[in-house]
């Protein structure tokens, strides 16, 4: 099959190059610039970079190379891509296979607000959250929390649109901030900090299905203050994935999607968002034997898919070059993070000596940054 996938730079359209050409697949990869890691898999067979990320522009360049190249199926990867894909899903599905929710779903799972409320209606525990209309409304909020107080965006990700704040005018502070930046109203939320560890079901559906599921624990992120996960293990939580379940089969969820929690002090699940695309830890799905890149092709081509839930538990992956090795350098774990995937049977990760120019490079970028 000739398969074209999205965001060549992420670490996880990496891994899912690796499982797509791997499985003998004929994988092209679209980046923003030359440097994006996937073009340097062995398993990268064609490359497409489009410079741009103004939607319209960027997706009538995506049509073009369909046209041109005659991919079979196209797997969009990063939330934004997602999003553009899917609000010209019926041009693009005149020359690719593309196997994504409906646009109205992804945009109700990226807004964190309409997440919420949706979790509420279905029982599904939360921290505790309000959405401050205004400054004399977020002071109001903020009382009503204990420090630190999760500050972030309900729409927006990134460094900017996500603070711990370490007291109650602190948080008001980073919400005139991320207002100032934003013309569509506040779109602010204040939530209580759960010390616990996060967790996340990720699932692959056909229109509202179960076709596989998978669950993770964090064992380390960075940055350490609170970040994306630099090393994590495959468990099975039955509650967790009761919950991920629900929501998605509440909506006839298509495709793939995450869904993310983080424990309370009684080590119960809490939702805290809905990520309507391929998860950024997908390597450790792979390395716990879990076919979601096989399953996505099927998904993909309408194929009969066999539903099931059987991976490998207490399986780690540690994202070496992206995080982890930080993670050590800041909290004095160096030399034991780094010896586990060389000398723990149970830990991987994605440095992997058989793709050699791929993880040269992964070093080489987190070496420079």
């Amino acid at each position: 099959m000739k398969i074209l996938v999205t965001n060549g730079a992420y670490k996880h359209t990496l891994a899912l190059v690796r499982a797509l050409g791997a499985a003998g697949h004929s994988v092209g990869v679209i980046g923003h610039h030359w440097a994006a890691v996937s073009f340097f898999s062995k398993y990268c067979s064609r490359r497409h970079v489009i410079k741009t990320d103004e939607k319209g522009l960027f997706v009538d360049k995506l049509l073009e190379i369909l046209q041109k190249e005659h991919y079979d199926i196209l797997l969009p990867v990063g939330l934004p891509t997602v999003v553009w894909i899917a609000e010209r899903a019926d041009e693009i599905r005149q020359f690719a296979h593309l196997p994504l929710a409906d646009v109205d779903k992804i945009r109700l799972f990226e807004d964190k607000k309409a997440t919420y409320d949706l979790a509420l209606t279905l029982s599904i525990p939360t921290p505790l959250t309000f959405f401050p209309k205004d400054r004399s409304d977020a002071d109001i909020c903020a009382a009503k929390l204990t420090p630190p107080i999760v500050v972030k965006h309900c729409k927006k990700s990134g460094a900017d649109y996500l603070k711990y704040a370490q007291t109650k005018e602190e948080a008001v502070q980073f919400f005139e901030a991320m207002t100032a930046k934003n013309t569509e109203g506040s779109n602010i939320l204040f939530q209580e900090y759960l010390s616990g560890g996060g967790g996340g079901f990720f699932g692959l559906y056909e229109n509202g299905i179960f076709k596989q599921g998978f669950a993770h624990k964090r064992i380390r992120e960075f940055p350490v203050s609170g970040g994306s996960s630099s090393c994590a293990e495959s468990i099975d939580n039955e509650t967790l994935t009761h919950y991920g379940r629900k929501i998605l089969e509440s909506v006839d969820w298509h495709g793939v999607a995450m869904v993310e929690f983080k424990m309370d002090g009684n080590g119960q699940p809490r939702l805290l968002e809905v990520n309507p695309k391929l998860w950024g830890s997908f390597d450790l799905s792979v390395a716990a034997g879990v076919p979601f890149a096989e399953k996505w092709v099927k998904l993909a081509m309408n194929e009969p898919i066999e539903a099931h839930q059987n991976y490998k538990t207490g399986v780690r992956f540690s994202w070496l070059a992206d995080g982890d090795l930080k993670n050590g350098l800041e909290t004095g774990n160096f030399w034991k993070i780094l010896r586990g995937p060389i000398f723990e049977k149970n830990t991987t990760a994605n440095l992997i000596w058989s793709d050699p120019i791929a993880s040269l490079f992964l070093i080489l970028r987190n070496l420079r940054v």
